[in-house]
């Protein structure tokens, strides 16, 4: 159910959230331990590191993994979706993921592991600003920005996949 995720601070103290938290939140913490190397505890693969993923033009799609990438403005949103209930690390490991300008905001969505997330953040994290969809509340939560309108911790309403139109 739960992960656990150890960083450290710039120190070099060791640091770790213990028990559930909402993916925005290890995708953040993922973000911020950045260049340095992430270890998560996965109750089902113990402690391991997410898996690495690359960001190409136009990727071809992966056998593990559906990409779908909408775009308003320069707000992009990417949806993605395991092709079976169950996902292991090593079949997404070295894959590519869509590319997304460096200078749009992006929204990252999905029902997915907390492993996967972290690694998604960490692919997308030099984008302009990087949220993640929480679906309990219909928002994104930034976890990563350069640009001073859209601080870290920020909250976009986004609608959820399948709404009806207003």
């Amino acid at each position: 159910v739960g992960s656990e995720m150890c960083i450290r601070d710039s120190a070099g103290k060791p640091l770790a959230l213990y028990d559930r938290a909402p993916a925005w939140l290890y995708a953040a913490l993922a973000v911020h331990a950045m260049p340095s190397p992430l270890f998560q505890f996965d109750v089902r693969l113990g402690w391991m590191e997410p898996p690495q993923l690359r960001v190409e033009a136009a990727p071809l799609e992966p056998p593990a993994l559906q990409f779908h990438v909408e775009r308003s403005g320069d707000l992009w949103r990417l949806r993605v979706t395991p092709r079976h209930p169950y996902l292991e690390r090593e079949e997404v490991d070295g894959l590519a993921a869509p590319a997304i300008p460096e200078d749009g905001c992006l929204v990252l969505d999905g029902k997915l592991p907390l492993w996967l997330w972290t690694a998604l953040a960490r692919a997308y994290a030099g984008v302009r600003a990087l949220a993640v969809f929480e679906p309990r509340t219909s928002e994104a939560v930034v976890i990563a920005s350069r640009d001073p309108a859209h601080p870290i911790g920020t909250r976009w309403p986004v609608e959820p996949v399948g709404s009806p139109p207003a």
